[in-house]
């Protein structure tokens, strides 16, 4: 099984690409190859809904391309931008990592929250659980106040995720905590024995989500419906193309 995994954003030095990579695979079910790209030329973060806008075109290309040799693909931003359009492009099931997690996040428990990097990130966080239809088993949405950059730094910014994940624990009754950037994702991982909930790395949630969906398509016991919200348009080959042509002036 091989399972695509897209950053839409640039990773210039390479180094969370392999950082990210790394992590995929050491969780990845026996026989699962997990293929990590990122953008390049696209903005480094996708910390505003406007640098959506100039990773769209390119990742949506790359993810109906991943679609004709992998078994499945996951976006991974937390903020699921353009799920609709990469369904439609992409003939495998294709997973939000935020979406993933936060159905996971209601099989574990009653009540759940996202703790997200920027304060401003707690209303797209908002919209987004309202858009999936969670909202009743939401506990709270908390800012860590952390750039993407300071998550990825190290460990030095532990004790500050620590303290707002155990203000939505003991404050907000939340019964799982959701990681609401990938980038926030090791310090979860980290601090997940100590905590007495799950705590849980929406990347991994997305991957270990594709994997089964991937395994459900593969043996043809389910796949993305075809009808509705996600018929493919009958020219996304051409588009696809065109922006090929478009990269590679």
């Amino acid at each position: 099984m091989k399972i695509f995994y897209l950053l839409p954003g640039a990773d210039p030095q390479g180094r969370y690409v392999a950082h990210l990579r790394q992590i995929l695979q050491s969780v990845a079910g026996e026989g699962t190859t997990v293929e990590v790209r990122d953008l390049p030329g696209a903005p480094t973060t996708l910390e505003y809904a406007f640098h959506q806008i100039y990773s769209a075109e390119p990742a949506i290309a790359e993810i109906h391309r991943a679609g004709e040799t992998c078994d499945a693909v996951v976006m991974g931003c937390f903020m699921d931008p353009f799920m609709v359009e990469a369904r439609q492009a992409c003939r495998v099931p294709v997973v939000g990592i935020g979406e993933a997690a936060m159905h996971v996040a209601t099989v574990l428990g009653h009540k759940f929250s996202i703790v997200v990097g920027l304060p401003r990130l707690v209303a797209e966080a908002d919209h987004l659980v309202t858009r999936l239809g969670l909202r009743e088993r939401l506990a709270s949405i908390r800012p860590s106040a952390l750039t993407i950059t300071e998550m990825r730094a190290g460990s030095d910014e532990e004790p500050v995720v620590e303290a707002v994940v155990r203000k939505v624990i003991e404050e907000d009754g939340a019964e799982v905590v959701v990681a609401g950037c990938g980038s926030l994702g090791d310090h979860f991982r980290a601090l997940a024995p100590r905590m007495g909930v799950p705590l849980l790395d929406s990347r991994i949630m997305g991957l270990k989500v594709a994997e089964t969906l991937a395994s459900l398509h593969r043996q043809g016991l389910a796949t993305t419906s075809r009808v509705g919200l996600y018929a493919p348009p009958p020219d996304v080959k051409r588009w696809v193309e065109r922006q090929s042509v478009i990269a590679s002036r």
